[in-house]
């Protein structure tokens, strides 16, 4: 099966999109003839064939840089002329997506949903560069993705919260979608010997960007309940956002400037080793799609505390995780103290969240997962031939 996977943020150490698919990449290398579409320096160093679209360097990933884009997209694909194509990234198929899904079978993968943004941006806005490009730009995307998920032959959802997006806000077909975990890892995030910046206080880590749909500002408030009871506690933060120097602020009013460390922007190795020097990872999140946060410190053996307004906690045994309510403050403070409090517990849940993350979110497991994906819609299109010749 020839497949050609279409990706922009698709740099080895970047974040986001870029990590999982670069993790989807390298458990399909070997199992498939793959072809990669990216951005200029991407996957040089992967077995799959790539091509290069210059054009793709514009930061952001902006509407400028999709439509100077595709001519070239259109034309590459037609170059590899393979079996199927996947796009990763929505956006990269503006304008041309009807082009292909004439002559190629097409599966996308939805990773968040642009209506959802535009709603924050709304609803808590930190005005400044990010508020103006998504006011202008997130109703755009809305449109792109909203036609490009309809041209699709299957749209795939990372999580049961995105699929239900899909279906309520796109108005998807249920029977065109599919849910298709990303994949973590586990060699990169893998349990071992804490680093040197581990001490003897109990340490909590919390990573996302400093927006409010990430929940840090509900955490610091239940972390002043935690340090009430549990004074050594240090909460490290690791990400950057538009709401650093506010939650800086928070953090102060609330006398937890000893106890909250901000950390700012950190490699994927140093991340590895932040996972590691932690005794809980919190992932507080008012809203998120998936979290690849909670399956990275779970594949470094760590256990976690994590919203139920998570998408992958849907998709996670109840008693892999320990569930907090950020519109609780109180609450989460007290599941917080209750776990740290109890050696026992945390080293049970790391235990099973490294199993979970071989087993079900390796590479291989999600190349497993998208290559049935991919076999049904390729089946699909067959019988629809088979049906107009009859």
């Amino acid at each position: 099966m020839r497949v050609a996977i279409l990706s922009y943020s698709s740099h080895a150490l970047g974040g986001g999109v870029a990590s999982v698919t670069r993790n989807l990449v390298e458990g399909l290398a070997d199992k498939v003839d793959l072809h990669v579409v990216c951005e200029k320096g991407a996957f040089r160093d992967s077995h799959a064939r790539c091509y290069e679209l210059p054009d793709l360097h514009i930061p952001h990933g902006s509407f400028l840089t999709i439509h100077m884009s595709a001519h070239n997209i259109v034309r590459t694909i037609e170059q590899i002329d393979p079996d199927i194509v996947h796009a990763n990234y929505v956006h990269m198929l503006a304008l041309v997506s009807h082009l292909i899904r004439k002559k190629y079978p097409l599966v996308v993968t939805a990773h968040a949903i642009p209506y959802r943004e535009l709603q924050g941006l709304f609803q808590y806005p930190t005005f400044g560069w990010e508020f103006l490009a998504g006011f202008f730009l997130f109703p755009y995307w809305h449109l792109v993705d909203r036609d490009v998920l309809h041209d699709s032959d299957l749209a795939v959802a990372v999580s049961p919260l995105v699929r239900q997006d899909l279906i309520h806000i796109y108005h998807l077909s249920p029977q065109n979608t599919v849910i298709v975990p990303n994949a973590v890892d586990t060699s990169r995030f893998a349990p071992g010997k804490p680093g040197a910046v581990k001490n003897d206080r109990p340490n909590m880590l919390s990573v996302g960007r400093l927006v409010h749909s990430k929940g840090f500002a509900q955490l610091f408030r239940s972390m002043r309940m935690v340090c009430n009871e549990e004074k050594d506690v240090c909460l490290r933060i690791v990400g950057t956002g538009p709401e650093m120097h506010s939650l800086k602020r928070l953090a102060g009013n609330l006398g937890l400037t000893d106890n909250i460390v901000f950390l700012g922007h950190v490699s994927h190795d140093r991340l590895a080793v932040e996972y590691l020097n932690s005794d809980l990872v919190v992932v507080p999140s008012v809203y998120e799609p998936y979290s690849m946060v909670a399956l990275e410190a779970m594949s470094s053996g760590k256990p976690v505390a994590m919203s139920k307004n998570v998408g992958i906690a849907e998709l996670l045994p109840r008693e892999s995780y320990v569930v907090i309510d950020p519109s609780n403050m109180e609450s989460t403070a007290r599941s917080l103290i209750a776990v740290l409090r109890d050696p026992g517990r945390l080293t049970e849940l790391g235990r099973k969240g490294r199993l979970l993350a071989e087993r079900e979110y390796s590479p291989e497991a999600s190349a497993m997962r998208m290559i049935e994906v991919y076999e049904s819609v390729l089946q699909k299109r067959t019988n629809t031939r088979q049906d107009s010749l009859h």
